[in-house]
Protein backbone atom coordinates (compact mmCIF):
# COMPACT_ATOMS: atom_id res chain seq x y z
CA UNK A 1 0.00 0.00 0.00
CA UNK A 2 0.76 3.54 -0.63
CA UNK A 3 2.42 5.38 2.35
CA UNK A 4 0.37 8.69 2.07
CA UNK A 5 -2.28 6.73 3.44
CA UNK A 6 -3.76 7.71 7.20
CA UNK A 7 -5.43 5.38 9.33
CA UNK A 8 -8.62 6.78 10.09
CA UNK A 9 -11.84 5.79 11.89
CA UNK A 10 -13.69 4.47 8.92
CA UNK A 11 -12.68 0.85 8.38
CA UNK A 12 -12.16 -1.08 5.42
CA UNK A 13 -11.80 -4.52 5.69
CA UNK A 14 -11.36 -7.35 3.37
CA UNK A 15 -13.07 -10.96 4.47
CA UNK A 16 -10.06 -13.30 3.45
CA UNK A 17 -10.70 -16.33 5.42
CA UNK A 18 -12.93 -19.38 5.57
CA UNK A 19 -15.21 -18.20 8.05
CA UNK A 20 -16.56 -14.82 8.84
CA UNK A 21 -14.82 -14.40 12.04
CA UNK A 22 -11.40 -13.01 10.64
CA UNK A 23 -11.08 -9.90 8.52
CA UNK A 24 -8.33 -8.13 7.82
CA UNK A 25 -8.16 -3.99 8.52
CA UNK A 26 -6.83 -1.97 5.91
CA UNK A 27 -7.06 0.90 7.81
CA UNK A 28 -5.06 -0.98 10.92
CA UNK A 29 -3.32 -3.26 9.42
CA UNK A 30 -4.07 -6.22 11.04
CA UNK A 31 -6.64 -9.05 11.42
CA UNK A 32 -9.85 -8.02 13.23
CA UNK A 33 -12.02 -11.07 14.74
CA UNK A 34 -16.20 -10.75 14.35
CA UNK A 35 -18.03 -13.38 16.54
CA UNK A 36 -21.01 -14.22 14.81
CA UNK A 37 -24.99 -13.94 16.48
CA UNK A 38 -25.52 -16.82 18.00
CA UNK A 39 -28.76 -17.11 16.69
CA UNK A 40 -27.57 -17.04 13.31
CA UNK A 41 -24.97 -19.71 13.87
CA UNK A 42 -27.17 -22.04 14.99
CA UNK A 43 -26.43 -25.78 16.86
CA UNK A 44 -24.12 -26.64 13.60
CA UNK A 45 -21.09 -24.30 14.40
CA UNK A 46 -18.65 -26.23 11.62
CA UNK A 47 -21.34 -25.30 8.56
CA UNK A 48 -19.04 -24.41 5.56
CA UNK A 49 -21.65 -23.52 3.13
CA UNK A 50 -22.19 -20.32 4.97
CA UNK A 51 -22.06 -17.46 2.34
CA UNK A 52 -21.34 -13.58 3.31
CA UNK A 53 -22.20 -10.37 1.41
CA UNK A 54 -21.87 -7.10 2.38
CA UNK A 55 -23.60 -3.78 2.04
CA UNK A 56 -23.80 -0.35 4.29
CA UNK A 57 -22.00 -2.01 7.75
CA UNK A 58 -24.17 -4.65 7.88
CA UNK A 59 -23.15 -8.52 6.62
CA UNK A 60 -25.64 -10.94 4.70
CA UNK A 61 -25.80 -14.59 5.33
CA UNK A 62 -27.29 -17.55 3.41
CA UNK A 63 -26.36 -20.83 4.30
CA UNK A 64 -27.13 -24.07 2.18
CA UNK A 65 -27.79 -26.04 5.04
CA UNK A 66 -30.92 -23.57 6.05
CA UNK A 67 -32.09 -23.67 2.30
CA UNK A 68 -33.78 -20.65 1.84
CA UNK A 69 -32.88 -18.59 4.87
CA UNK A 70 -31.11 -15.29 4.15
CA UNK A 71 -30.35 -13.15 7.60
CA UNK A 72 -28.83 -9.62 7.65
CA UNK A 73 -26.58 -8.68 10.70
CA UNK A 74 -24.60 -6.17 11.85
CA UNK A 75 -21.29 -7.13 12.99
CA UNK A 76 -20.55 -4.86 16.20
CA UNK A 77 -23.75 -4.55 17.71
CA UNK A 78 -25.47 -7.96 16.67
CA UNK A 79 -28.74 -6.62 15.57
CA UNK A 80 -30.47 -9.31 13.55
CA UNK A 81 -32.83 -9.48 10.62
CA UNK A 82 -34.79 -12.05 9.47
CA UNK A 83 -36.51 -11.34 6.09
CA UNK A 84 -38.69 -13.71 4.76
CA UNK A 85 -36.88 -17.06 3.06
CA UNK A 86 -36.84 -17.59 -0.78
CA UNK A 87 -39.52 -19.51 -2.33
CA UNK A 88 -38.05 -21.94 -4.55
CA UNK A 89 -40.19 -21.56 -7.44
CA UNK A 90 -38.47 -17.40 -7.68
CA UNK A 91 -35.67 -19.33 -8.93
CA UNK A 92 -35.85 -20.04 -12.63
CA UNK A 93 -35.88 -23.53 -14.10
CA UNK A 94 -35.16 -25.08 -10.71
CA UNK A 95 -37.35 -27.60 -9.34
CA UNK A 96 -35.21 -28.88 -6.28
CA UNK A 97 -33.18 -27.65 -4.03
CA UNK A 98 -29.60 -28.97 -4.70
CA UNK A 99 -25.88 -28.68 -3.10
CA UNK A 100 -24.36 -26.66 -5.88
CA UNK A 101 -26.77 -24.11 -5.37
CA UNK A 102 -25.00 -22.89 -2.60
CA UNK A 103 -22.13 -21.14 -4.74
CA UNK A 104 -25.15 -19.78 -7.33
CA UNK A 105 -27.93 -19.52 -5.12
CA UNK A 106 -27.33 -15.73 -4.22
CA UNK A 107 -25.16 -13.30 -6.02
CA UNK A 108 -25.19 -9.93 -4.47
CA UNK A 109 -27.53 -7.77 -1.93
CA UNK A 110 -27.55 -3.88 -1.66
CA UNK A 111 -29.07 -1.88 0.94
CA UNK A 112 -30.60 1.11 0.87
CA UNK A 113 -29.26 2.50 4.12
CA UNK A 114 -28.10 0.92 6.83
CA UNK A 115 -31.02 -0.40 8.79
CA UNK A 116 -29.09 0.83 12.15
CA UNK A 117 -29.35 4.57 10.69
CA UNK A 118 -33.10 4.03 9.04
CA UNK A 119 -36.04 5.71 10.45
CA UNK A 120 -38.93 4.01 11.67
CA UNK A 121 -37.11 0.70 9.34
CA UNK A 122 -37.50 2.62 6.47
CA UNK A 123 -34.88 0.81 4.30
CA UNK A 124 -35.26 -1.25 1.33
CA UNK A 125 -33.22 -4.19 0.21
CA UNK A 126 -32.46 -5.33 -3.67
CA UNK A 127 -31.00 -8.96 -3.95
CA UNK A 128 -29.56 -10.07 -7.37
CA UNK A 129 -30.13 -14.32 -7.29
CA UNK A 130 -29.69 -17.77 -9.35
CA UNK A 131 -27.49 -18.32 -12.00
CA UNK A 132 -29.79 -16.07 -14.32
CA UNK A 133 -28.66 -13.29 -12.00
CA UNK A 134 -32.41 -11.95 -11.59
CA UNK A 135 -33.59 -8.93 -9.04
CA UNK A 136 -36.27 -9.25 -6.34
CA UNK A 137 -36.76 -6.38 -3.33
CA UNK A 138 -37.90 -6.68 0.25
CA UNK A 139 -38.59 -4.12 3.32
CA UNK A 140 -39.46 -4.44 6.35
CA UNK A 141 -43.15 -5.72 7.33
CA UNK A 142 -43.20 -7.33 3.80
CA UNK A 143 -44.20 -11.08 3.92
CA UNK A 144 -42.34 -11.83 0.32
CA UNK A 145 -40.08 -10.57 -1.59
CA UNK A 146 -41.28 -8.73 -4.76
CA UNK A 147 -39.89 -9.76 -8.08
CA UNK A 148 -40.32 -6.52 -10.42
CA UNK A 149 -41.34 -7.82 -14.11
CA UNK A 150 -38.77 -7.00 -16.24
CA UNK A 151 -39.27 -9.58 -19.37
CA UNK A 152 -39.98 -5.96 -21.29
CA UNK A 153 -36.61 -4.43 -20.90
CA UNK A 154 -35.14 -8.01 -22.65
CA UNK A 155 -32.54 -8.32 -20.34
CA UNK A 156 -30.41 -11.14 -19.25
CA UNK A 157 -29.38 -11.25 -15.96
CA UNK A 158 -28.36 -8.14 -14.26
CA UNK A 159 -24.99 -7.18 -13.37
CA UNK A 160 -25.35 -4.73 -9.85
CA UNK A 161 -27.70 -2.45 -8.21
CA UNK A 162 -27.27 0.88 -6.46
CA UNK A 163 -29.69 3.13 -4.49
CA UNK A 164 -29.90 6.81 -5.99
CA UNK A 165 -32.20 9.38 -5.57
CA UNK A 166 -34.73 7.59 -3.57
CA UNK A 167 -34.68 4.79 -6.41
CA UNK A 168 -32.77 1.17 -7.25
CA UNK A 169 -30.81 1.66 -10.00
CA UNK A 170 -29.67 -2.18 -11.97
CA UNK A 171 -27.60 -2.31 -14.55
CA UNK A 172 -27.67 -5.12 -17.44
CA UNK A 173 -25.87 -7.47 -19.46
CA UNK A 174 -26.67 -5.63 -22.31
CA UNK A 175 -25.31 -2.29 -20.66
CA UNK A 176 -28.74 -0.69 -19.87
CA UNK A 177 -29.88 1.20 -16.88
CA UNK A 178 -32.87 0.47 -15.81
CA UNK A 179 -34.86 2.44 -12.58
CA UNK A 180 -36.95 0.17 -10.50
CA UNK A 181 -39.62 2.34 -8.39
CA UNK A 182 -40.25 4.91 -5.87
CA UNK A 183 -39.98 4.28 -2.02
CA UNK A 184 -42.21 6.49 -1.22
CA UNK A 185 -45.27 4.04 -2.38
CA UNK A 186 -46.08 1.11 -1.35
CA UNK A 187 -44.15 -1.37 -3.12
CA UNK A 188 -46.60 -3.85 -2.88
CA UNK A 189 -47.84 -2.62 -6.10
CA UNK A 190 -45.09 -3.64 -8.32
CA UNK A 191 -43.02 -0.78 -6.00
CA UNK A 192 -45.48 2.14 -7.06
CA UNK A 193 -43.15 3.62 -10.46
CA UNK A 194 -43.43 1.12 -13.14
CA UNK A 195 -39.57 -0.06 -14.20
CA UNK A 196 -38.16 2.49 -17.14
CA UNK A 197 -35.01 2.05 -19.16
CA UNK A 198 -33.00 5.49 -17.99
CA UNK A 199 -30.24 5.00 -20.31
CA UNK A 200 -28.46 2.90 -22.85
CA UNK A 201 -24.71 2.34 -22.73
CA UNK A 202 -24.50 -0.49 -25.19
CA UNK A 203 -22.55 2.21 -27.90
CA UNK A 204 -19.59 3.54 -24.86
CA UNK A 205 -18.87 0.34 -23.38
CA UNK A 206 -17.26 -2.84 -25.62
CA UNK A 207 -18.58 -6.07 -24.90
CA UNK A 208 -16.18 -7.97 -22.48
CA UNK A 209 -17.31 -11.65 -22.05
CA UNK A 210 -15.61 -12.53 -19.02
CA UNK A 211 -16.25 -8.52 -17.54
CA UNK A 212 -18.06 -7.52 -14.91
CA UNK A 213 -20.29 -4.32 -14.40
CA UNK A 214 -20.96 -2.11 -11.21
CA UNK A 215 -22.79 1.47 -10.04
CA UNK A 216 -22.01 3.66 -7.49
CA UNK A 217 -22.56 7.08 -5.74
CA UNK A 218 -19.88 9.33 -6.42
CA UNK A 219 -20.21 13.31 -5.56
CA UNK A 220 -23.80 13.12 -6.35
CA UNK A 221 -23.88 11.19 -9.37
CA UNK A 222 -24.00 7.70 -10.26
CA UNK A 223 -21.46 6.30 -12.09
CA UNK A 224 -20.66 3.18 -14.23
CA UNK A 225 -18.36 0.98 -14.07
CA UNK A 226 -16.85 -1.60 -16.37
CA UNK A 227 -14.42 -3.90 -14.90
CA UNK A 228 -12.42 -5.63 -18.60
CA UNK A 229 -11.27 -9.86 -18.10
CA UNK A 230 -8.64 -10.96 -19.95
CA UNK A 231 -9.09 -15.12 -19.73
CA UNK A 232 -5.43 -16.60 -20.64
CA UNK A 233 -6.97 -20.18 -21.32
CA UNK A 234 -10.06 -21.97 -21.22
CA UNK A 235 -8.63 -25.36 -20.70
CA UNK A 236 -7.37 -24.06 -17.23
CA UNK A 237 -8.67 -21.25 -16.75
CA UNK A 238 -6.04 -18.54 -15.93
CA UNK A 239 -7.71 -14.93 -16.22
CA UNK A 240 -6.92 -11.33 -14.63
CA UNK A 241 -8.58 -7.89 -14.75
CA UNK A 242 -6.84 -5.53 -17.14
CA UNK A 243 -8.99 -2.18 -17.30
CA UNK A 244 -11.74 -0.42 -15.75
CA UNK A 245 -13.82 2.18 -17.37
CA UNK A 246 -16.10 4.75 -15.92
CA UNK A 247 -18.64 6.40 -16.84
CA UNK A 248 -21.08 9.33 -15.30
CA UNK A 249 -24.60 9.12 -16.15
CA UNK A 250 -27.43 11.46 -15.62
CA UNK A 251 -30.36 10.05 -15.38
CA UNK A 252 -32.87 12.64 -15.94
CA UNK A 253 -31.70 12.50 -19.60
CA UNK A 254 -29.67 9.68 -20.26
CA UNK A 255 -26.23 11.44 -20.87
CA UNK A 256 -23.09 9.76 -19.95
CA UNK A 257 -19.57 10.82 -19.97
CA UNK A 258 -16.69 8.80 -19.74
CA UNK A 259 -14.42 10.19 -16.93
CA UNK A 260 -10.51 9.09 -16.15
CA UNK A 261 -10.02 9.99 -12.47
CA UNK A 262 -11.45 9.59 -9.26
CA UNK A 263 -9.09 12.57 -7.78
CA UNK A 264 -8.55 11.68 -4.13
CA UNK A 265 -10.71 8.53 -3.59
CA UNK A 266 -11.08 4.92 -3.88
CA UNK A 267 -13.65 2.52 -5.45
CA UNK A 268 -14.32 -1.06 -4.14
CA UNK A 269 -15.85 -3.47 -5.96
CA UNK A 270 -16.68 -7.09 -5.75
CA UNK A 271 -19.39 -9.38 -3.89
CA UNK A 272 -20.03 -6.69 -1.93
CA UNK A 273 -22.38 -3.45 -2.71
CA UNK A 274 -19.85 -0.93 -4.69
CA UNK A 275 -18.52 1.97 -2.26
CA UNK A 276 -16.45 4.76 -1.88
CA UNK A 277 -14.19 6.25 0.29
CA UNK A 278 -11.77 9.34 0.44
CA UNK A 279 -8.06 8.98 0.97
CA UNK A 280 -5.58 11.23 2.61
CA UNK A 281 -2.76 12.44 2.61
CA UNK A 282 -3.03 14.10 6.03
CA UNK A 283 -2.67 11.60 9.05
CA UNK A 284 -4.94 14.16 10.88
CA UNK A 285 -7.74 13.73 8.41
CA UNK A 286 -10.31 11.85 10.21
CA UNK A 287 -11.94 11.03 6.88
CA UNK A 288 -9.88 9.53 4.85
CA UNK A 289 -8.75 6.13 3.93
CA UNK A 290 -5.98 4.04 4.37
CA UNK A 291 -5.96 3.63 0.75
CA UNK A 292 -4.62 4.43 -2.41
CA UNK A 293 -6.55 7.41 -4.09
CA UNK A 294 -7.74 7.02 -7.74
CA UNK A 295 -7.58 3.65 -7.68
CA UNK A 296 -10.01 0.73 -7.65
CA UNK A 297 -10.29 -1.99 -5.50
CA UNK A 298 -11.03 -5.37 -6.92
CA UNK A 299 -12.02 -9.24 -5.58
CA UNK A 300 -12.53 -11.94 -7.57
CA UNK A 301 -16.23 -11.77 -8.64
CA UNK A 302 -15.93 -13.49 -11.75
CA UNK A 303 -18.34 -16.14 -10.67
CA UNK A 304 -17.72 -19.34 -13.55
CA UNK A 305 -14.33 -18.41 -13.60
CA UNK A 306 -14.01 -18.11 -9.97
CA UNK A 307 -15.32 -21.79 -9.48
CA UNK A 308 -13.59 -23.88 -12.15
CA UNK A 309 -9.98 -21.93 -10.97
CA UNK A 310 -11.27 -22.57 -7.74
CA UNK A 311 -10.95 -18.98 -6.01
CA UNK A 312 -9.80 -15.86 -6.02
CA UNK A 313 -7.31 -15.19 -8.48
CA UNK A 314 -8.39 -12.08 -9.62
CA UNK A 315 -7.51 -9.84 -7.10
CA UNK A 316 -5.68 -6.37 -7.06
CA UNK A 317 -5.76 -2.80 -7.35
CA UNK A 318 -6.08 -0.70 -10.11
CA UNK A 319 -4.64 2.25 -10.80
CA UNK A 320 -6.82 4.82 -12.68
CA UNK A 321 -3.79 7.55 -13.17
CA UNK A 322 -1.35 4.82 -14.43
CA UNK A 323 -4.22 2.57 -16.01
CA UNK A 324 -2.64 -0.51 -15.23
CA UNK A 325 -3.03 -2.70 -12.20
CA UNK A 326 -0.12 -1.55 -9.14
CA UNK A 327 -0.62 -4.81 -7.17
CA UNK A 328 -2.04 -8.16 -8.03
CA UNK A 329 -3.08 -11.64 -7.00
CA UNK A 330 -3.43 -10.68 -3.05
CA UNK A 331 -2.00 -7.44 -2.48
CA UNK A 332 -4.14 -6.29 0.47
CA UNK A 333 -3.15 -8.55 3.77
CA UNK A 334 0.06 -8.87 5.42
CA UNK A 335 0.18 -12.61 6.12
CA UNK A 336 -1.61 -16.02 4.47
CA UNK A 337 -4.68 -15.88 2.43
CA UNK A 338 -7.29 -18.60 2.87
CA UNK A 339 -9.75 -18.72 -0.15
CA UNK A 340 -12.71 -20.50 -0.04
CA UNK A 341 -14.68 -22.01 -3.02
CA UNK A 342 -17.82 -21.06 -1.51
CA UNK A 343 -17.23 -17.76 0.04
CA UNK A 344 -15.50 -15.51 -1.87
CA UNK A 345 -14.14 -12.60 -0.51
CA UNK A 346 -15.47 -9.54 0.18
CA UNK A 347 -15.22 -5.70 0.88
CA UNK A 348 -16.81 -4.44 3.94
CA UNK A 349 -17.19 -0.90 5.16
CA UNK A 350 -17.48 -0.03 8.62
CA UNK A 351 -18.70 3.19 9.09
CA UNK A 352 -17.66 4.22 12.84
Amino acid sequence: MANNCAQIPTDIAAKIAEHIELFYSLSKRTYVKINLPSSIVGTDKDDQTRRYFSSHDWLIMESHNSRSRVTLFDPFSNNVIDPPGLPLHIFPYIDEWKDCMVTSHLGKFVLSTSPSKANDNDYMVAMLFGDLRQLAFWRPRQDTWVKPDSVAFNNGWFHDACFFRGEFYVIDNASKLIAFGDLTTDIQNKLGRPPRVVANLQDLMDFVENGNLYLVEFESCLLALQREVFVKSYKKPKYETTAFKMFKLNVDNGAAERIQSLGNHAIFVGYNSTFVVRASTNINDEHGGRCQADCIYSTDDAFELYHERKGGSDMGIYSLALGKLVHYRHPFCEGPSRLSLVNPPIWVHFSV
